[in-house]
């Protein structure tokens, strides 16, 4: 293989990863415009699937999700809190997603404060938008790590490097790549 023989291969695949996130988070990026005018696209678990039900004031079923509602009243009205999931609201997904919603939740609402709490509209649309810029930073830093793990697996085992961009393209990555939390559990598991 061309790729491989002209010392580019690693380069090249590492590369290919960060454009095949790329590709996926501007597929659901909530700023973009719909792919060929197909709205499913824009779904993201990030917000719809976690955020929207959870934190959005004019949902009347928000409360359904909280331990404590208190809190969330307190993000509504912009005043100081900081957030834990499985304490202060529902969340049905493991311990380390937990953490990147404690981390996405906290940085996005703190960088939103200023504008006086997230029934304003602008600011609520800005706080989703960063929980999805911050969960895209972390696929895209487990994404590369797992395709830098595979290289090292492949050159131990003299395998070569035509596999990977099998992993890298598949059109289920492409697609579902920003919030495939799966993409974690990939990385321990080769890491391993």
């Amino acid at each position: 293989m061309f790729i491989r023989k002209s010392g580019i291969a690693v380069p090249f695949i590492l590369l290919s990863t960060m454009f095949s996130w790329f590709v996926s988070f501007l597929l659901h990026d909530p700023l973009t415009p719909s792919f060929m005018n197909n709205y499913g696209f824009k779904y993201s678990d990030i917000i719809y699937g976690v955020l929207n039900p959870r934190f959005n004031p004019a949902n009347i079923e928000a409360k359904t999700y909280w331990y404590r509602f208190d809190k969330l009243q307190i993000m509504w009205r912009g005043g100081s809190t900081t957030i834990y999931p499985y304490v202060d609201f529902k969340l049905e997904y493991p311990p380390l997603i937990g953490l990147m919603y404690f981390v996405s939740i906290n940085l996005a609402y703190k960088a939103v404060a200023h504008c006086g709490g997230l029934t304003n509209y602008t600011c609520y649309r800005e706080f989703l938008y960063i929980n999805y810029l911050v969960h895209s930073f972390i696929i895209l830093v487990f994404h590369v790590s797992t395709a830098s793990l595979l290289i090292r697996v492949f050159k131990e085992e003299r395998k070569g490097f035509s596999r990977i961009p099998i992993y890298i393209f598949i059109p289920s990555m492409l697609i579902y790549m920003i919030y495939n939390w799966d993409l974690i559990c990939s990385f321990f598991t080769i890491l391993s």
